[in-house]
């Protein structure tokens, strides 16, 4: 890390200096500074850095997030099939913010199982569904096709990185999809 940032601060101070140089030779010593701050800024280039990070869970976890994953889903078809009722019925749009209210009174009578988990992943899975509807209306009017939202079906999940070489040499099959 230290290298790179060296190596920054130098690719810095040598651009710095080029084009100082450049700017005293167009308008004077006494502008060149200012000028080539204005336009430094201009030209300014932003570095981004990526990081990869690799989840390890152990057998509770795996429980844990197994569980999160199967609340999302489920407020997720949930979702999906009141926005279809409600549509049908009433003939109104909804959005998300009334549906998580919605579920959140069902919640304790009808779907104990989900106060074990985060109140996110629910949350977050009527947010997908109602972007998903944003996506399909948006196609609609600009004459794309855009596919109707469909329910989220259980997957088998396969695992992201190499555990081994046991590991690498298995390919998933086509109704396999990534985690993550």
């Amino acid at each position: 890390m230290a290298e790179e940032k060296e190596i920054d601060d130098d690719l810095w101070r040598d651009m710095t200096e080029v084009l100082v140089s450049l700017a005293a030779r167009l308008y004077g010593k006494r502008s060149a500074r200012r000028r080539t701050k204005k336009r430094w800024r201009r030209l300014s280039v932003k570095i981004y850095r990526a990081y990869r990070y690799e989840l390890d869970p152990n057998k509770k976890q795996h429980i844990l997030l197994a569980k999160h994953a199967g609340v999302a889903r489920f407020a997720y078809n949930w979702g999906l099939a009141r926005w279809i009722e409600i549509y049908e019925k009433e003939g109104r749009n909804t959005n998300a913010k009334k549906l998580h209210q919605e579920l959140n009174r069902l919640k304790k009578p009808d779907f104990p199982w989900m106060v074990e988990v985060s109140k996110w992943a629910p949350q977050e899975a009527l947010r997908d569904l109602e972007q998903a509807f944003k996506n399909f209306f948006r196609g609609l009017k600009s004459g794309r096709k855009m596919d109707y939202p469909e329910r989220e079906k259980r997957r088998i999940q396969v695992p992201t990185a190499c555990d081994g070489p046991e590991s690498a040499k298995t390919k998933p099959s086509r109704r396999h999809r990534r985690a993550g």
